[in-house]
């Protein structure tokens, strides 16, 4: 748990409903919006991590580091071109929420500084198959942000292709990745082999917690 006198409770809440409209016109999938009654605490949720890698001793990476990183990202969510990857079990439903916490906070910052050349964050799912067009178009309209989700561990080699590519295209820019299942640091360490800034792991109220 957190220390309060290292930094201020942070919380998963709703959006109006003008927020959640602009939200879901970036791209937010309307079924995975934040309930407008949600108000719960991000420390509720957030739980150690223990990378599986191969060939690497393995290094917990406790909620407080977690914790500190995410108000970090919070206060600036557009100063650098980072990338996250927000995690979440049994299922990505929470991690899908905290990711639109930081999209939030860059509609936000984004509204409050705008910078030419630069639009709204946006969210995008990637899908099976060989195309994409967000990664086989040229780029118009460069967003302040993206958000990519529809990708874990057991995603083809297409769809991990993909999410690749997308990262690498959008390198200029803060990325963030939504994954479901396992620690979201091993999908990059394992499939898709790119650094991190930060990785956030939340689980259900009655998961086993961190002593």
């Amino acid at each position: 748990m957190p220390n309060q006198s290292d930094t201020d409770e942070i919380y998963i809440r709703g959006f109006s409903r003008e927020r959640q409209k602009l939200l879901i016109s970036r791209g937010v999938p309307g079924q995975d919006i934040t309930p407008r009654a949600l108000n719960s605490s991000v420390s509720e949720f957030l739980t150690k991590m223990e990378p599986n890698i191969p060939r690497v001793l393995p290094k917990i990476i406790p909620v407080s580091r977690q914790y500190k990183a995410l108000a970090r990202v919070l206060e600036h969510p557009l100063r650098s071109s980072y990338t996250l990857c927000v995690g979440s079990f049994p299922s990505d439903l929470r991690a899908k929420y905290l990711a639109q916490l930081i999209m939030n906070a860059a509609v936000d910052a984004h509204l409050a500084n705008r910078r030419p050349g630069r639009s709204m964050p946006l969210w995008h799912r990637v899908y099976g198959g060989l195309s994409d067009p967000l990664r086989d178009k040229p780029i118009s309209d460069m967003p302040c942000m993206l958000i990519i989700s529809n990708v874990n561990d057991s995603s083809s080699n297409y769809k991990i292709e993909k999410v690749r590519d997308l990262l690498e295209k959008f390198s200029d820019i803060p990325r963030i990745v939504v994954t479901g299942g396992e620690p979201p640091c091993d999908l990059f360490a394992n499939k898709l082999f790119l650094p991190l800034k930060a990785a956030f792991y939340l689980g259900p109220p009655n998961r086993i917690k961190e002593l």
